[in-house]
C-alpha cells in the first residue's frame, strides 16, 4: 500500500515538470464570465463600481476579490456587481431614455446569475454538518432572484 502511493507520488513529480504554465493556469481557473465595461452602464454609472475606464473595457466577473489588473482589465467579485446592479436598476428614474439602459443592467445581471447559481447549487449540496461550529451554508452564499 505504501509502495503504490509512493510510486504514484514519483509519477507524478516526474510529469509534473511537462506542464506548462498556461496548462496549470487552466487546470485551477475558477469560473468567470467576460464581459464588457458598457455592460455595466454609461461611464458614470459603472465608474462607481468599477473605477475609471483603463485601457482594456474587459471586465471579468469571478467569486474572487476586486481589482484592476495592470493591463486594464477590471476584475469583479459576482455578488458585489449583481447587489450593485439590482440598486442601480432600482434607483433609476422611470423614464423612457432610461429604458435602454435598465435593460442592458437586467442583461448583465442575468449573465452574472448563471454562474452565482452554478456555485450556490454546488454548496447547497454538500452534505450538512452540525455541531456547535457548523455554519448556515445558506448565509455563505446567499439567495438572489433570478431577475431584477
Amino acid at each position: 500500500m505504501k509502495t503504490r502511493f509512493l510510486l504514484a507520488a514519483l509519477l507524478l513529480v516526474s510529469l509534473l515538470p511537462a506542464c506548462t504554465q498556461a496548462q496549470l493556469q487552466k487546470a485551477f481557473a475558477t469560473p468567470q464570465v467576460v464581459l464588457r465595461y458598457d455592460d455595466f452602464g454609461p461611464e458614470r454609472i459603472a465608474t462607481r463600481l468599477l473605477g475609471p475606464r483603463g485601457g482594456s473595457s474587459t471586465v471579468i466577473a469571478h467569486h474572487g476579490r476586486a481589482m484592476t489588473a495592470a493591463d486594464g482589465t477590471h476584475q469583479v467579485n459576482v455578488q458585489q456587481a449583481m447587489y450593485w446592479l439590482r440598486s442601480q436598476v432600482r434607483g433609476l428614474p422611470l423614464t423612457a431614455e432610461n429604458e435602454p439602459i435598465r435593460q442592458r443592467l437586467r442583461n448583465t445581471y442575468i449573465a452574472l446569475y448563471d454562474l452565482h447559481r452554478t456555485r450556490r447549487d454546488a454548496m447547497m449540496s454538500a452534505p450538512f454538518s452540525s455541531g456547535r461550529g457548523g455554519m448556515n451554508r445558506a448565509m455563505m452564499v446567499p439567495p438572489m432572484s433570478p431577475s431584477i
